[in-house]
């Protein structure tokens, strides 16, 4: 069986308020699988996103909005990439990636596409089991990010200048 993707983003929203995605299969796209733009209270949660040319979740501007509870795997880029605050006031974004299950992602553009990246100010990772990673699990940026009990292993396996959790900021108001 071969998949052809004729799509690029199969779950999109964007300004989108109190919406919530549950128990979907997400999969074959060309480029992100769920985008989430400036929503508010938004979630995708119990689903399995898989088999996608980027990320499995974008989840970006907006608050109260993300991934809960996902399995994301065979990404070709990461596996969810969070942002939301403003850098400017410290505003949060309270944006999450929560309780999911992410692993071999990655697969085509390899470093700097961890299973979770989070940027911006007061979003949240927590509860997440992250492994088969071939550059870094989980990258961090930005302002009053929490990052919580998460389990990262078996990260690094192609790359060896990042950790399991790697920080680096090259910009000091950070």
């Amino acid at each position: 069986e071969v998949l052809m993707p004729v799509t690029n983003t199969v779950l999109q929203m964007t300004g989108a308020e109190h919406v919530s995605v549950q128990n979907v299969v997400v999969e074959a796209c060309d480029g992100d699988a769920v985008r989430m733009e400036d929503c508010e209270s938004c979630t995708i949660a119990g689903s399995v996103i898989r088999n996608c040319g980027g990320w499995g979740a974008v989840v970006t501007g907006g608050h109260d909005s993300g991934v809960f509870g996902c399995d994301i795997s065979e990404t070709g880029q990461g596996g969810v990439n969070v942002n939301g605050g403003d850098r400017d006031t410290l505003e949060p974004g309270r944006n999450f990636a929560e309780n999911s299950y992410i692993h071999h992602v990655a697969r085509i553009w390899r470093t700097y596409r961890p299973g979770v990246s989070v940027r911006g100010v007061g979003n949240r990772v927590s509860h997440n089991l992250i492994h088969d990673i071939y550059h870094a699990g989980l990258t961090l940026g930005g302002n009053e990010n929490v990052v919580e009990f998460n389990k990262v292993h078996h990260t690094n396996l192609g790359s060896a200048d990042t950790g399991g959790i790697y920080f680096c900021s090259r910009d000091w108001t950070q």
